[in-house]
């Protein structure tokens, strides 16, 4: 049993690794206009294959980083994340394969989800003009590169997860 949680430790530091590097990456942009939504896509990625209190507590984690870089303290993102990782997790475990597919599906769905309910916030202010060129020039553009960003990081992460696993541990 030792033996297993020091396998599960070391892939948990890595994917915390992988969740600092995102934050990061995400919030010091230096590149081009539009930019991936990193801390959706790795949570997401990362709760295709955890099981559902691993991929809450990474979805918080990076929730929660998202809200500190932000300067938000209402911890929108963090709810958010907790519960789009969890959803995902028992979607993996329940309904859906632990492939390519599923994980762009449900980054893009997240996604767009979370540009949604932006948008309906911002309508409920009554900041009703120029929401469509805001959806359309920066939201949209940056929800589906990172659907595109998925695909790298999905295939970073079932690496990651296949090569640090305990042997007793058996993946589809």
């Amino acid at each position: 049993m030792l033996k297993n949680n020091k396998f599960l430790i070391l892939r948990g530091g890595l994917f915390v690794f992988f969740i600092l590097t995102a934050a990061i990456c995400q919030n010091f942009r230096h590149g081009p206009r539009v930019n991936a939504f990193w801390l959706i896509v790795l949570p997401i990625c990362v709760s295709v294959f955890e099981k559902p209190y691993s991929a809450m507590f990474f979805g918080a984690l990076s929730g929660a980083l998202w809200d500190f870089f932000s300067g938000a303290a209402d911890g929108f993102n963090a709810f958010f994340l907790c519960a789009a990782c969890l959803l995902t997790s028992l979607a993996a475990l329940n309904i859906i394969r632990k492939n390519l597919l599923s994980a762009v599906i449900l980054v893009f769905a997240a996604s767009m989800l979370y540009v949604g309910i932006y948008m309906a916030f911002f309508a409920s202010r009554g900041i009703s003009g120029g929401l469509y060129g805001l959806f359309k020039g920066f939201y949209l553009p940056d929800a589906l590169f990172s659907t595109a960003a998925s695909v790298p990081v999905f295939y970073i992460i079932k690496f990651s997860h296949s090569v640090i696993r305990p042997k007793k541990e058996i993946y589809q």
